[in-house]
């Protein structure tokens, strides 16, 4: 559980071509300069990976060397890297009354459908934690991902 008094805590966040040992090679810099690991999520889409990982230190003087060591790395491995610092005042702990789960499966789904219920959703302050929009390709060689239609191979 993060400490609300530590004088460090950062939201670090890596995105690029993903590929094995991306994890363990940030891994590497962060807890050799000392840095906790409080969470971590991370997913892949479409082969591009995006990783969070929520870090904590004590030291006050622990970000510069970290900065430095995760602009060296993120010149080696070629992916983005943003540090974001985690205080209160820009990460309100969760204010919304509910916090959902969307799951949409569909043979065609428009953006027309998914822009009104983001909007549906939104006007009930209703946060989705996470959303999952899947099409499913029957008999035709097309599959629709968020309204866009994209060819599908024939296997």
């Amino acid at each position: 559980m993060p400490d609300p008094s530590s004088p460090g805590q950062l939201h670090i966040h890596l995105s690029g071509q993903d590929r094995p040992g991306i994890l363990a090679e940030a891994l590497e810099s962060i807890v050799s300069l000392g840095w906790h690991v409080i969470d971590i999520k991370q997913f892949v889409f479409n082969g591009l990976l995006n990783l969070s990982i929520f870090l904590e230190s004590r030291e006050e003087k622990a970000l510069p060397p970290l900065r430095e060591a995760l602009l060296q790395y993120q010149s080696r491995a070629g992916i983005r890297i943003a540090i974001y610092p985690w205080d209160s005042g820009i990460r309100p702990d969760a204010p919304y009354k509910h916090r959902s789960v969307v799951t949409l499966l569909g043979v065609e789904i428009e953006s027309a459908a998914l822009l009104e219920l983001t909007r549906t959703l939104a006007g009930q302050d209703i946060n989705t934690s996470s959303s999952w929009i899947t099409a499913i390709s029957t008999s035709s060689n097309w599959s629709s991902v968020p309204g866009r239609r994209i060819p599908v191979s024939k296997c």
